[in-house]
Parts: structure tokens; sequence; C-alpha cells
């Protein structure tokens, strides 16, 4: 008995002597069940096939060998900035609903990332704020409590680099904001980039959580 609806060429279904592939070998299990069988041959796919799958060994090669053919045409980079998705952005938290956190939505929160992201290297590759960018290169990565943060690297012309003292000094500040003449500015870096004590010291330090 055939069916040439399920097996148009003819190809052989389940047997008890099915094994799995060389990668689940390791498992307990060795040979491939009916159900495991049959909910493969009917799970429906999306239409095309990913030939460079991301996260893949190959996919970082290949991204890593773009980076240094960017580096070989353009120079090192100049500038080395990251961007971290904040949970208490009002984007976010206008979005929740009932008791819903942000570590809730994750779906919410990438897309506010990305939003922000792409408003940012608008603001650098386009409006200039570092000087003229020749090229730029970022990553993606995740915390382990799900936020997303972008790692930034900037290649500026020569008449934007950085070389003095006093360049650094232009786009880098070590010193808290002045309430008196940005106060909103001096609660937004108190707030989110000032790192207190944790540790044994304090237990209950926001970085603390989870472990």
């Amino acid at each position: 008995m055939t069916y040439p609806l399920l097996f148009p060429r003819g190809e052989c279904s389940w047997n008890t002597g099915m094994e799995h592939v060389e990668e689940r070998r390791t498992a307990k299990r060795t040979r491939v069940t009916q159900l495991q069988y049959y909910a493969y041959r009917l799970s429906q796919g999306n239409g095309f096939s990913i030939l460079l799958n991301s996260g893949s060994r190959r996919h970082m090669q290949q991204n890593y060998q773009g980076a240094m053919a960017m580096v070989r045409k353009f120079g090192k980079p100049d500038l080395f900035l990251t961007f971290t998705c904040n949970p208490s952005w009002s984007e976010i938290l206008n979005s929740m609903e009932g008791v819903q956190r942000p570590e809730d939505r994750s779906d919410i929160i990438v897309r506010v990332f990305n939003m922000k992201l792409k408003e940012l290297l608008e603001d650098i590759c386009k409006h200039g704020i570092f000087g003229t960018v020749l090229a730029y290169i970022y990553v993606i990565e995740f915390q382990k409590r799900g936020l997303p943060h972008a790692h930034i690297l900037l290649t500026l012309d020569s008449e934007s680099k950085i070389r003095t003292k006093d360049d650094i000094d232009k786009f880098v500040s070590a010193e808290l904001p002045d309430p008196c003449t940005d106060l909103r500015l001096f609660q937004i870096v108190t707030k989110c980039m000032v790192h207190g004590p944790c540790g044994t010291i304090n237990i209950n330090s926001p970085c603390m959580r989870d472990g």
C-alpha cells in the first residue's frame, strides 16, 4: 500500500527501526517515534529555506569578514558606543495592560528599542553629532533579564577624528550635569547612569535581582 499524497516520490514512511540524526543520538531515545515522524511530516513550513541561520558559526564568520573588509577600506574604528534599552521608557510603560510588567512583553520591548536605535543611528550618521561617519557596525545582544543593548563602532573621516583631550571632552563627560542649568538631564543621569554599591554591601540593588 502506498500513499502518493504523503510520499509523492515513493520514499519509505515511518518504521520501527528509524533512528534520529547524528545530533540526536546522544539522547536516551535513539529511535524516532511515530508521533515525532508524522508531526515532522505534517508541519507547515514558511515557504523558504534559510541558507544562513542567524547565530550560527557561518553567520558569525560572514559578519566578521564583512567587518574586517570595512576596516581594510575605511580604517580602524574611532568610537565605541553602547546603547541599552530602558524598561522605564514611556513608550513601553504606556503599552502595558493591567498588571503587566515590561518583562512580560518582550515583543513591545524589542520594537521600542529598535525604533530608538534607528533614531540614534540617524542622529549619528545623518545629523553628524560626532562628525562625518564613513562607516559603522553594530551588534545587538540581550542581557540575562531579556533587555536588548547595542554595541556600535563608528569610523569617522579625517576631519572628525578625535586627536586631542579637548576633542574627547566634546563628546565624553564623567561629571554630573548642573541641576540648575539642566534639571532634566541631571535627573536622567542620576537615575540611569549612576551605579550604586551592590553585592554583599547592598543585596537590594536592582542589579542583584535573580542573583
